[in-house]
């Protein structure tokens, strides 16, 4: 899974050190930081991929997250009942959308995601907005089935009530959409959909040679003082610290099975020559 969101999450800063996933980059509502003090929509994204988050008018009030990789645009929202200070439900509801009309004006595929709460299977007012709103933008609604059942007690009697709250919006005729169970009261709504490699550069680390000189050796060694040198775990330290002076390592992006030395892949193409 390349990117995935996580809505009504309550996440506050004490929270962040327990939310780390190995090989994902986690990013934050910025509501973290404004009306809430916590972010109620999270998403991860695979720390290889080069990716770009945008930033968002109102983001100190709207729980949503976008980010471009590639010729896509990925944006996750949690329209939630808990209120901004001075806020209405219709009011909220406009921003957001006038949030998504610019996050719309752009070339790239489209995909939103996330728990509008407004369900789709039951007329309202909103929901005739959120309809002209997406074929103004010429989205596609995916849902076609309940995405939400939780059992509701009243007396003695308990019944299950399902909703289609959870939306995913998309404008790329190639994505496909899957409802997945979960722990949650609320199924996973999980889009495929493949990305043009071509376009994406991969993020590696190596080491930076360009200033490497005998010289700049020596002076680095004698920095270390190897004259305190006891062992072959000092010895071992030293050099490291000698490599990452001569030769730091640096992140660069590469095209998939682009060489990461561009001089080096001139030379390539040169011996191919012959």
């Amino acid at each position: 899974m390349s990117v995935f969101f996580i809505f009504e999450s309550e996440t506050r800063i004490r929270d962040l050190s327990i939310l780390q996933i190995d090989g994902y980059d986690l990013i934050l509502s910025q509501t973290i930081n404004g009306n809430f003090n916590k972010a109620r929509t999270v998403c991860y994204v695979k720390s290889d991929l080069p990716y770009k988050v945008l930033k968002i008018e109102n983001s100190e009030i709207l729980d949503l997250v976008a980010l471009d990789i590639g010729n896509q645009r990925f944006i996750g929202l949690y329209r939630g009942f808990k209120l901004p200070k001075n806020e209405s439900q219709t009011s909220l509801f406009h921003k957001i959308l006038a949030s998504l009309n610019k996050l719309c004006e752009t070339n790239k595929t489209i995909h939103i995601g996330g728990d509008f709460n407004i369900d789709l299977f039951r007329k309202s007012s909103l929901l005739d907005h959120l309809e002209n709103w997406a074929y103004d933008m010429g989205l596609n609604q995916l849902v076609d089935d309940f995405t939400r059942d939780r059992i509701v007690t009243k007396g003695n009697s308990s019944h299950h009530e399902k909703s289609a709250i959870d939306h995913f919006y998309s404008n790329s005729d190639n994505i496909k959409l899957h409802l997945e169970s979960s722990v949650s009261d609320h199924k996973i709504l999980l889009g495929t959909v493949k990305f043009n490699r071509s376009e994406i550069r991969s993020k590696i680390t190596i080491r930076d040679w360009r200033n490497y000189s005998k010289e700049w050796v020596m002076e680095a060694t004698t920095a270390q003082h190897p004259e305190q040198i006891s062992n072959t775990h000092d010895l071992q330290n030293k050099l490291n610290k000698i490599l990452d002076i001569v030769a730091p390592k640096v992140i660069v992006r590469v095209k998939p099975n682009q060489m990461a030395n561009p001089k080096i892949e001139a030379l390539k193409k040169r011996r191919d020559l012959f």
